[in-house]
């Protein structure tokens, strides 16, 4: 081994030894508990922090389990109303179908009664015309100019009484 700046190279080993011993110390004894503090410091807070979200998170928790408890019953309330509400509408319909019903046989009714006039009608009209028809047709043929001639001369002398009377 050759010798730096004159010492030899175990003293330059033991003055390694001796920096790495203080280097080590300084670290251990000076940094390293400042550091765990600090460490268990925020291990502390963190610790600290969880159990105020545990708390918190139990109270949500049975906040939840209380509303879900409640929750059948709201369930259960909604279906009833639902029912009823169902119900009534129902009602309702059967109702309107009954009051629709009625106005339509009502229409119907009148729809009949009024064909039925207007047939009546028509079949009067006919009757009226055929029996004009065979009236005319009876004149024509029993009805000779005499018979005219007499019954202008009767219906001029009843007009002239009644205008003079």
């Amino acid at each position: 081994m050759t010798p730096i700046w004159g010492a030899p190279m175990i003293f330059w080993q033991l003055a390694n030894l001796v920096l790495v011993a203080i280097l080590f110390y300084y670290l251990l004894k000076v940094k390293l508990p400042s550091f765990l503090r600090a460490r268990k410091a925020d291990i502390e807070k963190a610790l600290h922090r969880a159990e105020e979200d545990k708390i918190l998170a139990q109270k949500k928790l049975k906040e939840l389990e209380e509303r879900l408890s409640h929750l059948d019953n709201e369930v259960l309330e909604i279906i009833k109303e639902a029912e009823r509400t169902a119900e009534r509408e129902k009602e309702l319909l059967r109702k309107n179908a009954e009051e629709s019903a009625q106005w339509l046989r009502k229409e119907a009714e009148e729809e009949f009664r009024r064909r039925e006039i207007d047939a009546e009608r028509k079949i009067k009209e006919y009757a009226v015309n055929q029996a004009i028809e065979l009236a005319r047709n009876l004149i024509n043929k029993h009805f000779e100019a005499a018979d005219r001639e007499r019954l202008f001369s009767e219906f001029l002398k009843d007009l002239r009484d009644r205008l003079d009377g």
